[in-house]
C-alpha cells in the first residue's frame, strides 16, 4: 500500500468548496484512495493548524461560513489521518531550508517524507520547483 504525507495545500482541497479550487477532482480522487485503504496518509502536527488557518482564512473572505470551516475539520479528523510529532523532524527540515532557501513549515513536510520512506503530495507548485527533483514529492496536478 502506498504511503503518502498529505500537506495543508491537498487537504484544503477536501474542505473547501469544489468549485473554482483546482485540481478539486485529484484532490478527490486521492481522498477516496485513503477513505477505500487503497493508501495510507501522515501529517505533521502543524498540518491541523495549517488547516485551521486555511478554514479561519476562508470564513473572512466569505467563501465559508463558520459552520462550513468546523465540519472540515471534522471531516478530517475523519478520514484517519496519522499524525506524527514534528520535533524528531526539526533539524531535517531547517537544514533542507536552509540549504534550498524554502520555507521551513514546507520543508517540514519533505524531512517527514523522507524519514518515512512515503511520497509528498502537494497542491505547492513553488514547493515542487525548489525541491521536486531533489526528493520524492509528487505535484497534485499530475495525480
Amino acid at each position: 500500500m502506498q504511503a503518502y504525507v498529505i500537506d495543508a495545500s491537498v487537504a484544503a482541497k477536501w474542505v473547501l468548496p469544489a468549485a473554482g479550487e483546482p485540481f478539486a477532482a485529484e484532490a478527490a480522487r486521492l481522498l477516496d484512495d485513503l477513505t477505500a485503504s487503497r493508501a495510507t496518509a501522515l501529517v505533521p502536527e502543524l498540518f491541523w493548524v495549517e488547516i485551521a488557518h486555511v478554514c479561519w482564512k476562508s470564513v473572512q473572505r466569505g467563501r465559508i461560513h463558520a459552520a462550513q470551516a468546523a465540519q472540515g475539520l471534522e471531516t478530517l479528523r475523519a478520514v484517519g489521518l496519522a499524525t506524527v510529532s514534528v520535533m524528531p523532524h526539526l533539524d531535517d527540515a531547517l537544514a533542507l531550508a536552509l540549504a534550498y532557501r524554502h520555507a521551513a513549515y514546507d520543508c517540514l513536510y519533505v524531512a517527514l517524507a523522507r524519514a518515512l520512506d512515503a511520497e509528498l503530495v502537494t497542491a505547492d507548485e513553488a514547493l515542487v520547483r525548489a525541491l521536486g527533483s531533489r526528493f520524492a514529492l509528487r505535484w497534485l496536478g499530475a495525480l
